[in-house]
């Protein structure tokens, strides 16, 4: 017999006593008159419901297992209905931010980044007018002025003085040079490169001092120097093995000669001389001098105040952007959510339920005006997100910055670092400064899907690039898709990206790397069957002062 069944006997057992209006002052002090059957049935009926409460319960292995699992996946269905609650969120987050506002912010981003670089400019890539301007004045290559240096004659006398001594040998060839030898000093890297060297110009430094450091003068035959020019130690190779073949031949064509004029002696020697050339050495040689004078250039300027008050001024102008793009991205997700809200509502109650108004033009005004007090109640949020968009575009400028030192990056690159940079940012915010209540694991938890959802919105960045590369030509030849087409892109490409985002989530909860969920589902659990219990107690209590209702 179940609870309820128990539970409706014992009510008819009462109306029937008290239809009779039995006085009933105590269990001890009933004395039912003779025959009376109905209250032998009472008597029985609350021993039997007595003895029924008290008597063990038996319940298997298998029921408990059961309820559990019940429960559990009950909170897995929960969450899972949460997950794909937010797609519609997810997407329109996708298509206004990243997609949409940071589409308009990266029409500004420049190839190479905001800050002029050695590396940058070097590849004829410049950040500013200003810089480019400067190099195309830098004038004229004077070899005269180069080869007239102080400092060259300095070298050239140091070294000259070595040789006659017989302690010096040829910079590119190895070779130790006779006292009386003629010799020609050279710069390793030409002083013409030098002179058209961006970085150099870009640094501000002079040329006749950079390129007649003695780290970049070496000592070597007049042949291999003559014929080197104002050439790299490359391209001198690469001229000089074309010529290989061609070179050894006439070099036995002379040797097998018995008797040569002093033109024919002169271009013997010359052509054993740069066949003796050590490519090894001279690349060595080459390696060395750009080294140093690398490390001397990139010094002078990225020590300099010029680099780094553009590098704080366009962080500022980035720091402003970045900022500007996540608080209007907030503000309008806010405007639409609400929009949404209220068009839903309309349709499903009318446009004038739940406004108190009597036309629909006042109700749109009602609905309107909850929408702007639910963003205006919002205004917290958005100054935190202009922040930390701030915070981000600011770091994002710098990291820009930091890769084009050493490598180019291209305009959509420097989008998906800003993009990038905000999400990293984000997650080191919610692990170094944990929300109050939340745990190191739960922080770490939040902080992965930050990271995936930037990682995502990266994807869905590439994603939109792509179409619009590929499809938007395609839509722009439709009459009537032609004038929207990039809009449409936009829209598919966050449709996409907001489901991805929300499968995302998904898997991180199932793959539960920090036991975050596993925590969660144990609380729901007990949660549960606390709740179970109290029903039950509640139930019991029902029972117990309804039996003992008519004693008192």
């Amino acid at each position: 017999m179940s609870k309820l069944e128990r539970f409706q006997r014992r009510k008819d057992l009462l109306q029937r006593t008290r239809a009779e209006e039995s006085p009933l002052n105590s269990v001890e002090s009933l004395e039912p008159p003779a025959g009376s059957s109905v209250l032998d049935e009472f008597e029985a009926s609350q021993k039997a419901e007595w003895d029924a409460l008290a008597a063990p319960v038996d319940v298997t292995v298998e029921q408990v297992e059961g309820i559990l699992y019940r429960f559990s996946k009950e909170w897995e269905q929960t969450k899972f209905d949460d997950c794909f609650d937010n797609v519609q969120k997810n997407i329109l987050s996708s298509i206004i931010n990243p997609l949409g506002l940071g589409s308009i912010v990266a029409a500004y981003d420049k190839v190479g980044g905001n800050v002029d670089t050695i590396h940058n400019v070097r590849q004829g890539i410049y950040a500013t007018k200003e810089e480019q301007e400067k190099y195309d004045q830098r004038g004229s290559y004077d070899s005269y002025k180069y080869h007239s240096d102080k400092q060259f004659i300095d070298v050239n006398r140091e070294l000259s003085a070595q040789k006659k001594a017989g302690k010096l040998d040829d910079g590119y060839r190895g070779e130790r040079f006779q006292p009386n030898a003629k010799t020609d000093l050279d710069h390793v890297v030409s002083a013409k490169e030098v002179h058209d060297d961006a970085g150099r110009v870009l640094a501000e430094m002079d040329g006749t001092s950079l390129a007649n450091d003695k780290s970049n003068l070496t000592m070597t035959s007049p042949s291999v120097n003559r014929s080197k020019k104002d050439s790299s130690v490359d391209d001198f190779i690469n001229r000089n093995d074309q010529k290989a073949e061609n070179r050894k031949l006439r070099i036995q064509q002379l040797e097998g000669e018995s008797v040569l004029n002093d033109k024919e002696r002169k271009e013997l020697h010359k052509l054993k001389q740069l066949d003796e050339v050590n490519v090894d050495k001279m690349q060595e040689a080459d390696a060395t001098s750009r080294k140093a004078m690398d490390k001397k250039i990139n010094t002078e300027y990225y020590t300099s105040s010029k680099f780094l008050c553009n590098t704080a001024i366009t962080g500022a102008i980035e720091s402003g952007k970045m900022g500007m793009q996540q608080a209007m991205g907030l503000l309008f997700i806010d405007l639409f959510e609400g929009l949404f809200a209220e068009i839903k509502d309309a349709y499903a109650h009318g446009i004038q339920a739940g406004t108190d108004a009597d036309s629909n033009t006042k109700a749109v005004l009602v609905r309107g005006e909850r929408i702007t007090k639910k963003i205006i109640a919002d205004w917290q949020n958005i100054v935190t997100a202009f922040r930390d968009g701030a915070v981000s575009g600011f770091i994002s400028n710098l990291a820009t910055t930091l890769i084009n030192i050493f490598a180019t990056t291209g305009k959509n690159l420097v989008r998906i670092i800003r993009e990038g940079m905000f999400s990293l940012f984000k997650a080191i915010k919610l692990l170094v400064f944990r929300p109050e209540g939340m745990s190191l694991r739960q922080a770490a938890d939040a902080a992965l899907k930050v990271l995936a959802a930037g990682a995502v919105s990266l994807g869905g960045i590439t994603l939109d690039l792509y179409l619009q590369e590929t499809l938007g030509p395609v839509l722009a030849s439709i009459p009537v898709l032609g004038t929207i087409s990039s809009t449409l892109i936009t829209i598919l490409a966050g449709g996409v990206t907001g489901i991805a985002m929300a499968l995302a989530m998904y898997f991180i909860d199932k793959m539960d790397v920090f036991g975050v969920n596993d925590q969660e589902r144990h609380r729901f659990v007990c949660e549960k069957l606390i709740a179970l219990q109290e029903e039950a107690d509640q139930e019991i209590t029902a029972i117990s002062d309804a039996a003992f209702a008519p004693l008192y």
